[in-house]
């Protein structure tokens, strides 16, 4: 539960300063080694001790949903044998992979029901958003450029005969399996 909740509390420190470039790339860091600490935790089979995640509000589903869908895309990366490297960019980009919605409007976000055609147009652009918000911390190199990539693949479905890159196939995957409620049973 600690490398959980290390991982919660610096990933909202991280989206709460998403303006803040200098402290964008420093929050990054943090992030990333938060994020190898919780790939090793889900090595380790740790994972199997988490209980629940419970998705109440807007503000609590902005950090834990992204959160959890790390945590199921890195038990996912476990199964199949990635390196601990590889894990390590799974789960930066599984916990970044919807950070472009920080920056559509918030009315649109917290809206109970079914989106209109024209609001589901302004929700596609999230991605694209956190491409943006990405590239602002100056981390230029592979894995970012990757996690770049895979947030722009995930959202869609692949063209006929086209290979998504697997870290979109894993994060589709556990953001579809992940509800408002996550119980993870031991195997």
């Amino acid at each position: 539960l600690r490398a959980y909740a290390k991982t919660l509390s610096i990933f909202k420190l991280f989206m709460d300063n998403l303006d803040d470039v200098p402290q964008l790339g420093y929050y990054h860091l943090k992030l990333y080694r938060a994020i190898q600490d919780f790939a090793s935790m889900c090595q380790e089979g740790g994972w199997r001790f988490l209980g629940l995640v419970n998705n109440k509000s807007f503000e609590e589903y902005r950090y834990s949903h992204p959160t959890s869908v790390a945590l199921l895309a890195l038990v996912l990366g476990v199964r199949i044998n990635l390196r601990r490297s590889r894990l390590a960019e799974l789960g930066m980009t599984a916990i970044l992979h919807d950070i472009g919605k920080s920056r559509l409007p918030r009315a649109l976000m917290e809206k109970a029901g079914a989106f209109t055609p024209e609001e589901r147009e302004i929700l596609k652009q999230h991605p694209t958003l956190a491409v943006k918000t990405l590239l602002r911390t100056r981390q230029y190199n592979e894995s970012l450029l990757k996690r770049i990539m895979v947030l722009h693949e995930h959202h869609r479905a692949p063209r006929e005969g086209e290979e998504l890159h697997p870290y979109s196939r894993i994060i589709a995957v556990a953001e579809q399996e992940k509800c408002d409620l996550i119980v993870l049973a031991s195997h």
